[in-house]
Order: C-alpha cells, then structure tokens, then sequence
C-alpha cells in the first residue's frame, strides 16, 4: 500500500522519556500508559475524546507517541 495524507487516529508508546508540560498532555500520557502499555491505541477509546486530541500534539511534538500511518491499496 502507499502512505496517503489522512487523519491519523491510531498510534502507540514509543520508549521515550520527557516531562511534558500540559496537564492535558501528561493526563492522556498516564492514561496511554496504564491501559495500552505498548499496544497501538485509538483516540476515539478515550472518554474524553477533545481532551485527548489536546494532549497527542505535544506527546507526537517530543516522540512519546508515534502515529500509524494510514495506507491505502492502489485501486
């Protein structure tokens, strides 16, 4: 398949360490952390989803997390 420029909404913990900044971002963190472990993880599973959402940008930003990328068959 080929990489296509959509919304990622899957992603799993990568072996990182940093002290993130935003209470949003180290809550989502926590939360990764103690229900996914290593696992790829979706946004939607989370209660509070905009939360969530706020919290991915600065845990992708220092590579706590990293995105799946979303692939696509050749028609």
């Amino acid at each position: 398949g080929k990489e296509a420029d959509t919304k990622v909404s899957v992603y799993k913990k990568t072996d990182e360490t940093y002290q993130l900044k935003l209470k949003a971002s180290r809550m989502f963190y926590s939360e990764v952390c103690h229900k996914y472990g290593t696992m790829p993880f979706n946004l939607r599973n989370f209660e509070e989803e905009t939360k969530a959402k706020m919290g991915v940008g600065e845990c992708v930003k220092y590579k706590l997390i990293e995105p799946f990328q979303v692939l696509y068959e050749k028609p």
